[in-house]
């Protein structure tokens, strides 16, 4: 946790430094907009969600922290701000600082920090995202585990990935993960998935998820204006979702016609009983 807080620290003042120098001192005029392709800004809304996905395993972390009903509003709220200021930032900064390259594929944010880094520009950005990619890996099947060896324990999964150690890390858990992810990368290595369907799958299923947490926050918020703004919300996760990789939209369909079945099976049984 620690690790992670001093590595994603560090990206986020490189990133707004290297931002704002941009903006100041080194923009340059910005190119002209290309015309609207609805296809392109699906896709592009896909990319953009990545920039929400992780918010939702910070409650699988509650048990480990003290008084979380007031520590973790707080870590929220903080994070919130600090994450938003960054992709303004960088997402403004991006757009003056080699206009030149929009729309061919070889626009990168390593450009707004080359101003300050120079040649040593695309190491530094190298180096930070493999160390924030795996300090966010970690951190993510840790909630996952989490949530797996307590579904566990309460008899909705195998009680095998219930297994803990002494320090109560939910070890069946990982375990299951790490062969599931070992599974996927010999898969990926051989050449039967590419890493872009992979992304592809993760998108959909995380847009699938946040749908499944609107619509629940829908049901359970009384007041009519949050059930306005979730019905909002929620519409616009359907659009995002309905531009997702044919096999997830299937996949989702077909659990949830399952799910609304098994209930009407459940409901019958019931009432004839």
């Amino acid at each position: 946790g620690r690790i992670s807080l001093v590595l994603s620290s560090v990206a986020a003042v490189t990133l707004v430094v290297g931002g704002m120098a941009t903006l100041l001192f080194h923009r340059k005029e910005v190119a002209p907009l290309p015309d609207f392709a609805a296809g392109d800004f699906g896709y592009a809304l896909l990319l953009l969600f990545w920039t929400i996905v992780g918010w939702e395993v910070v409650g699988n972390y509650s048990g480990e922290v003290r008084n979380p009903k007031r520590t973790i509003m707080r870590a929220v709220g903080f994070s919130a701000v600090v994450i938003t200021l960054v992709s303004l930032t960088v997402g403004a900064a991006v757009q003056f600082a080699a206009p030149e390259l929009a729309g061919t594929g070889r626009l990168q944010v390593t450009a707004i920090i080359t101003p300050l880094f120079g040649g040593w520009s695309r190491q530094i950005m190298a180096m930070l995202t493999l160390s924030l990619c795996t300090a966010t890996y970690l951190l993510f099947v840790g909630g996952v585990a989490r949530l797996i060896g307590a579904l566990a324990r309460e008899d909705f999964l195998p009680r095998i990935l219930a297994a803990s150690n002494r320090e109560g890390a939910p070890v069946g858990a990982i375990v299951a993960l790490t062969a599931v992810h070992l599974a996927v990368a010999l898969a990926a290595s051989w050449g039967a998935v590419t890493v872009e369907t992979l992304v592809a799958l993760a998108d959909g299923f995380f847009i699938a998820n946040a749908t499944i947490g609107i619509a629940a926050a829908y049901k359970l918020f009384p007041g009519l204006l949050p059930r306005l703004a979730t019905l909002l919300l929620g519409l616009f996760f359907v659009v995002i979702f309905c531009h997702s990789h044919i096999l997830v939209i299937l996949f989702v369909l077909t659990m949830a016609a399952a799910t609304f079945a098994g209930k009407r099976m459940v409901g019958a049984t019931e009432g004839t009983g």
